[in-house]
């Protein structure tokens, strides 16, 4: 979270790569993704949380993440596929049109088949059409394929009896240090608490050692404490919903749940001493 601030003017980009100014800002509250950049490169961090510096080229991989969440909060807000469909079209067309120019957008435009999705059909298809990508080394982030993400999640976990009430969905949370945009807190109908849930889209094979580094994660603790500041109720942990994105048709076998995870006291309390002395070096770059 960022407050305030001036236009950095006069300095010197050679050093910065692919960035460009933005509005400087006063530091205020660390979130996951704040923390993870520290601890990836101070100096990434200086770039992106200290001078406020944004990348000019758009993320493929995020961009394509955030449209398929985009579309996941319309279904838990019983908005339907129509409507989830429409937001997500939006979002993709303002990233092509703000990261694209014109000409880069005419050399982005890759042959898919219009029945499975995939580019290995080619113009030997009868049903083949070509479609703008982001990223033309990776076709497969196609907004073709966020749809039927969203739409097979609809038909893997929110059809019939649900096994959760869903309280927070989407939205900004903070406590007193920090702050997080948790995916959802939901009442678990089994025992009746809270529990905090994260989606995650994937190019990697979903490995039960990588599920396993969700009961030890920082990015966890942090929505744990700012959900329980926010909601005034205990979260008892939390549940890790993946979805594997390949390069050929998405199916049931992609998508995964993964939870609850019990985060002890202790494992929270250890989790938050590692983050605050992060925070106070945050506080020297």
């Amino acid at each position: 979270r960022m407050e305030g601030g001036h236009k950095l003017l006069g300095q010197n980009p050679s050093d910065m790569g692919l960035y460009h100014f933005a509005t400087s800002v006063q530091f205020v509250k660390l979130d996951n993704t704040a923390h993870a950049c520290l601890a990836r490169c101070e100096q990434e961090f200086v770039y992106r949380h200290v001078r406020h510096l944004v990348p000019t080229t758009l993320d493929a991989a995020l961009h394509f993440g955030t449209i398929v969440h985009r579309g996941v909060r319309c279904l838990y807000d019983a908005q339907g596929l129509a409507t989830a469909f429409s937001y997500m079209t939006d979002m993709w067309g303002a990233g092509l049109s703000a990261h694209f120019a014109e000409s880069t957008l005419r050399n982005s435009l890759v042959t898919i088949c219009a029945s499975c999705g995939g580019s290995v059909c080619g113009p030997l298809c009868h049903e083949s059409q070509q479609v703008p990508v982001l990223d033309y080394t990776r076709p497969w982030y196609s907004l073709w394929r966020a749809r039927c993400i969203v739409k097979l999640y609809e038909e893997q976990w929110l059809k019939g009896t649900p096994m959760f009430d869903v309280v927070w969905n989407e939205g900004y949370a903070e406590s007193d240090t920090e702050c997080a945009v948790p995916d959802r807190c939901v009442r678990l109908r089994s025992d009746g608490q809270l529990y905090a849930m994260d989606l995650k889209t994937t190019g990697l094979y979903v490995t039960r050692e990588w599920q396993r580094s969700f009961e030890h994660s920082r990015q966890v603790a942090i929505q744990l404490d700012v959900l329980e500041h926010t909601l005034k109720e205990r979260v008892a942990g939390f549940w890790l919903d993946t979805v594997h994105v390949s390069r050929g048709v998405p199916k049931a076998q992609d998508f995964s749940r993964y939870g609850p995870l019990q985060y002890s006291d202790a494992l929270r309390t250890e989790l938050r001493q590692q983050r605050v002395g992060k925070a106070r070096r945050a506080n020297n770059l």
